[in-house]
């Protein structure tokens, strides 16, 4: 058993920050003749530590890493025979906590919304990367100031193409219905966020038994518990395709889901459904705002170049092959933002969106992928077909 003031290796132990299936998890200090800094260290209890698992899961998180939502890996290593994986300390500890001090519940739908879109933004580059974490819940949200980090890859697995990832494991309240079948897909961690999403604004889960038993047969055969009408109807529908108990009626990517939640804020703002060219009350501020794109020569996050009325405006600069992703959150975390292969992106043309919820639409999408609402060119296409979206 550890206790405070232990050295391992250069690590002095401070306070346990808590303690899971793997082992425990430390605030620890590294001290130098000029600096004290501080880190997260996890520290394995088996005695008969399995290295190779151990060295997945370092591999696991370093892979994971170079995205502000993500909390990243520092080192892995062997101190007098204690494993040690050290990772950056969120001060702010977790989005569970955070939840208690506030009652339950997000300040507000404003306060949900952004932080949501952050842990939907680290979770497009996992999936990027593909990796799915199989147990996305508010206690491995660690929060940095206010930006949500998603932590703890211990039990995520690599996504092989065209596979499932066996074995059921996570917690069960965040669990969506396939994975009791050890089914998980990219589709899975976004049923986790539609839940906590629910919990953000509405500060009681979709699915509210205290009894395990009858907890499994709601999330396996019910619908969650309507959220209040005071919720904007744009946000609602969210909310429900994220919960659908058909994973392919769900939101097929998390960025589709991020692109969804930006037409929602904007509904919040404007109090009105999301107009159809994109302007209105405060468009393009806020949270739009905070989604910060590393263009080529430049850092996420940087302001634009103030325009010159004498000479012609600049041209957007050309197409890069690996297209880096969107990051919310803090402005002095976006430098550390690093290129990889997008996503695909929910096909959208300028100036095409549904008149009922403002979603972007493709020119060959009959049904709008949000709401169903036949788009302008079919009219007479009627409600999409019950396969394209839930049943609710």
């Amino acid at each position: 058993m550890f206790r405070p003031n232990d050295k391992i290796g250069p690590y002095i132990l401070m306070r346990r920050l808590g303690q899971g299936g793997f082992g425990e998890v430390w605030l620890a200090e590294k001290r130098s003749v000029i600096t004290v800094t501080q880190f997260a260290v996890k520290l394995p209890l088996d005695p008969d530590q399995d290295l190779d698992k151990i060295r997945q899961e370092a591999e696991l998180w370093k892979m994971a890493g170079g995205h502000p939502n993500v909390l990243p890996i520092i080192e892995a290593d062997i101190w007098d025979g204690q494993v040690v994986i050290v990772s950056e300390y969120a001060p702010e500890g977790s989005l569970d906590r955070w939840l208690a001090r506030h009652g339950g519940a997000a300040p507000d739908l404003r306060t949900a919304v952004r932080m949501t879109a952050g842990i939907l933004a680290g979770l497009a580059h996992l999936h990027g990367k593909k990796i799915i974490h199989r147990d996305l819940k508010p206690a491995n949200i660690l929060l940095q100031g206010d930006t949500p980090r998603i932590a703890d890859f211990g039990i995520a697995r690599i996504l092989k193409t065209g596979q499932h990832s066996g074995v059921a494991t996570g917690t069960i309240m965040y669990m969506a219905p396939e994975s009791f079948k050890g089914e998980r897909t990219a589709q899975t961690d976004l049923w986790s966020v539609g839940v906590m999403l629910y919990q953000l604004i509405h500060g009681l889960a979709p699915f509210p038994h205290g009894d395990t038993s009858a907890l499994l047969r709601a999330i396996l055969m019910d619908e969650p518990t309507p959220l209040p009408e005071s919720v904007p109807a744009l946000l609602r529908r969210l909310v429900a395709r994220a919960l659908c108990k058909d994973p392919a009626a769900r939101f097929q990517t998390a960025e589709q889901m991020l692109d969804a939640l930006e037409a929602a804020d904007l509904s919040i703002r404007s109090g009105q459904p999301a107009p159809e060219n994109g302007s209105g009350p405060d468009a393009g501020t806020d949270l739009a705002a905070t989604v910060a794109v590393a263009a080529p020569g430049g850092l996420a996050g940087e302001p634009a170049p103030e325009p010159n009325p004498t000479t012609a405006p600049p041209q957007p600069p050309m197409a890069s092959p690996a297209t880096p992703r969107r990051i919310i959150g803090g402005t002095p975390l976006a430098a550390t933002v690093l290129d990889h292969p997008a996503l695909p992106e929910h096909p959208a043309t300028a100036g095409t969106r549904c008149a009922s919820c403002g979603d972007a639409m493709a020119p060959a999408d009959r049904f709008c992928n949000l709401c169903g609402q036949a788009a302008p060119s079919h009219p007479g296409s009627g409600p999409a077909p019950s396969a394209r979206r839930c049943p609710r």
